[in-house]
């Protein structure tokens, strides 16, 4: 049976490793406190944004050189953005572990954040805004989070047309550095893995990432009621939201809601 192994890193960060035997790849998840929630009133977009400009160089290595690197030791990598994080994660070979850190936490501490890729990814986060006309049930379940939840809760993360279109790369790379703070932070890896030893090294990677980010407050109450939204479609999608119960009621038993 496996044993999981949570650990409070010297930077402030947690991590929560899962050993798991006879397997030989490892898979990482890494949440950092800089999601869709967290972005300013004027900036819901930013999140969006850099997501996509983080794996654009790291570690004062190109875009290029930096993803040339990480496919040599087969890293399978990708970036999300949630309400409360956003999320690097990365699949790779155990063995290659030791190797592939480096080039994974220089993504967190030293991105690049290149100028000459902003427009690049302006367009892809602009053209996943506009997806969502084309995906009427998940665009549905969308407004109704818009509507159920307070502000800034209630943001879905592919951020506001006007903030995508506008935002300059002084102001990301300035939200990126107040945000992306090790307090906050959640490393999750599971795997083929030493959690000691893994935990040792990221101690050593992240001797200088510091600080923590304020978390995100309640800005307007929710908006609630019924929204009709009509669409050139044969399709018709019903979503509902409702109030439940806290992970833990006031009695203290933790309630299942799954």
């Amino acid at each position: 049976m496996s044993h999981i192994v949570t650990t409070e890193l010297a930077c402030g960060m947690t991590l929560v490793v899962e050993p798991i035997p006879n397997v030989q790849s490892v898979a990482l998840n890494w949440l950092l406190p800089v999601g869709a929630a967290a972005d300013p009133p004027d900036g819901d977009g930013y999140a969006a944004l850099l997501s996509e400009l983080i794996l654009r160089g790291a570690g004062g290595m190109t875009s290029r050189e930096h993803s040339d690197a990480l496919d040599r030791l087969g890293v399978q990598r990708n970036t999300d953005v949630y309400v409360h994080h956003l999320r690097l994660e990365a699949t790779l070979l155990g063995d290659r572990l030791s190797d592939a850190l480096p080039l994974l936490t220089s993504i967190v501490t030293a991105p690049a954040l290149p100028a000459d890729a902003l427009d690049a990814v302006r367009s892809l986060c602009l053209q996943s805004l506009d997806s969502l006309d084309d995906d009427p049930q998940h665009l549905a379940m969308l407004r109704v989070r818009e509507r159920h939840y307070p502000a800034p809760f209630n943001r879905h993360g592919y951020g506001q047309r006007e903030v995508l279109a506008n935002a300059t790369i002084d102001q990301l790379r300035e939200w990126w550095s107040r945000r992306a703070r090790p307090k906050g932070s959640i490393l999750g890896v599971a795997g083929a893995v030493d959690p000691h030893a893994l935990a040792a090294q990221l101690d050593r990677l992240l001797a200088s990432w510091s600080g923590q980010a304020d978390e995100p407050t309640e800005l307007a109450p929710p908006q609630r009621g019924y929204l009709h939204v009509e669409q050139p479609t044969a399709q018709v999608h019903i979503a509902l939201a409702y109030d439940a119960p806290p992970e833990r009621d006031e009695g203290g038993r933790v309630c299942n809601l799954d």
